[in-house]
């Protein structure tokens, strides 16, 4: 039942919060400061798909400028990889699913932060609050597909869950060097500050 609600209550959220992207001719979640989305990412997650779809894809891409390192652009992420396929299966054109993509986001970073405040003793009710709270923080919401939809708020709390489950001696504590691998193939940048406030932690 919680978990229902707390579904419920972030999809009315994200059909009031995105309803300009979802039913109008927007593409993008916000128009980002910059506009790094629309002149830097969206050219490079089309050249990876391009490069997929006909069988040539290197790790160094030089279709732009000297060339450039695709690994940077988290190729591991598995949100992008969904636009990847995306992307592979309907070609590069019908891949632009951002708004989607990020809403997905938003209910899977409020599961895992429910989940990692689940090892404590607070109130259900408390707890469906905060992570409600959590999944539409300002960083996700405009900051998020800045930065190739910043999925360390979803890696973030999972390795806190993680390692508060060793701290406890609790079953699966051996996923925390998982999740830890499994961050830095998504950003050595966001890895090296997520074990910077776990270290803290």
């Amino acid at each position: 039942l919680t978990v229902f609600a707390l579904v419920i209550m972030l999809g009315l959220s994200c059909l009031v919060i995105f309803k300009d992207y979802l039913l109008g001719n927007q593409l993008l979640v916000f128009n980002d400061i910059g506009s790094d989305t629309w002149q830097q990412y969206i050219m490079n997650y089309t050249s990876i798909v391009n490069h997929l779809r006909d069988g040539s894809f290197s790790l160094w891409d030089f279709n732009n400028g000297l060339g450039i390192n695709q690994f940077n652009f988290n190729l591991f992420d598995p949100f992008l990889m969904l636009l990847y396929g995306a992307g592979v299966l309907l070609g590069p054109a019908h891949m632009l699913l951002y708004n989607v993509i990020q809403i997905l986001k938003i209910m899977v970073a409020a599961f895992a932060f429910y989940w990692f405040l689940s090892q404590f003793s607070f109130s259900v009710l408390s707890r469906m609050i905060t992570s409600y709270a959590y999944a539409l923080n300002g960083f996700l919401l405009v900051w998020g597909q800045h930065y190739q939809f910043g999925t360390v708020v979803i890696y973030f709390p999972l390795m806190l869950l993680f390692c508060e489950k060793f701290i406890q001696k609790k079953k699966g504590k051996a996923l925390f060097p998982v999740m830890v691998f499994l961050c830095g193939i998504y950003s050595v940048y966001f890895t090296y500050m997520c074990l910077a406030a776990t270290g803290l932690y």
